[in-house]
């Protein structure tokens, strides 16, 4: 929705997710044996909301509310990752360079640390943890050009620097079996 300087764009998604897992386990390369099978599902309504206003032809005030989700895995006994997502900045455009500012805010209502290869510690792939309420802000920095544009050829030729400054804790006390809180 458009009004003068201003730019509204509300949104709200609907998702139902089934999740069915059949594990043969390591041991049974051949799936020979009768699979372990791990359902879940879920339901879940995520609002949303943007808002731009045009400073002058090249820059933009931006700023967005949104509801996060991540489901939880099979058989997990997790809850869902549950969030309220919040930024607002600026962004400059001028032909074919751009500079963008975003400050953000991730307020977890339930926060899920997912055992994967690359965290190790004492875990299975795949297994989830609740982490509880915690609070995530920063702030990204991302400045771009395009090269084929400045050299005058059909061909994009996209270049950027993105920096991103990120700080977080948790807010309620919990106990985990996953060694990466």
């Amino acid at each position: 929705m458009q009004a003068g300087p201003w730019t509204l764009a509300p949104g709200v998604r609907y998702e139902t997710i089934s999740l069915t897992q059949k594990n043969w386990g390591a041991a049974d390369p051949t799936r020979s044996a009768v699979p372990v099978i791990l359902e879940n599902s879920v339901d879940v309504w995520m609002p949303g909301l943007g808002v731009t206003r045009a400073i002058g032809e090249s820059l933009r005030l931006v700023a967005g509310v949104h509801r996060g989700f991540v489901n939880p895995a099979p058989g997990s006994t997790a809850d869902a990752e549950q969030s309220w997502n919040y930024e607002a900045g600026l962004r400059f455009e001028r032909g074919p360079s751009a500079i963008e500012a975003i400050g953000f805010l991730v307020d977890y209502d339930n926060i899920v640390g997912t055992c994967t290869a690359s965290t190790g510690g004492n875990c299975t792939i795949g297994d989830q943890f609740d982490g509880g309420r915690a609070r995530v802000h920063g702030l990204e920095l991302v400045a771009s050009h395009d090269l084929g544009k400045t050299l005058g050829t059909r061909l994009s030729i996209p270049l950027s620097a993105v920096y991103t400054w990120t700080e977080g804790e948790f807010r309620t006390s919990f106990q985990s079996a996953f060694s990466e809180w």
